[in-house]
């Protein structure tokens, strides 16, 4: 009986030998692929934020060198200075007033704008949309 008990015992350390090591088998490889799709799904992650990161610093890029190319249009623009000028030395005039909003008015439909500024030497802002021009302080 001893040894019926004896060998009863050493199957069950056998057992219990062969389970933990399929256990610790199984744990191991459990971390290792979590922590390998950890990486690469942070590798991923971090290739798609550098990639927007990038795609919306071109963006803010092109849409400073807009603001830029329309100012050194405007700046450059001999009728729109002469126009600009005739408004400043008389405001009142509603010739003066028709011709700038006018003009303006073309270059906001032009590029899709629903308003625009100017702003005069004497530090008066007049905003200009689809309506006659009208002075603000």
């Amino acid at each position: 009986m001893k040894a019926i008990s004896d060998k009863s015992n050493i199957d069950k350390r056998r057992q219990l030998i062969l389970l933990t090591i399929a256990f610790v088998i199984l744990c191991s490889s459990g971390w290792l692929f979590f922590t390998t799709q950890k990486a690469q799904i942070r590798k991923e992650k971090s290739l798609e934020l550098a990639a927007i990161g990038n795609l919306k610093a071109s963006q803010i890029e092109a849409w400073i060198n807009e603001r830029k190319s329309e100012g050194y249009y405007f700046h450059n623009n001999v009728i729109f200075k002469a126009i600009v000028n005739d408004y400043i030395k008389a405001p009142d005039n509603p010739v003066n007033k028709d011709k700038l909003s006018k003009w303006l008015l073309s270059f906001m439909k032009g590029h899709e704008y629903t308003i625009a500024y100017i702003i005069t030497p004497d530090k008066k802002v007049f905003a200009f949309s689809n309506y006659p021009l009208t002075a603000q302080n």
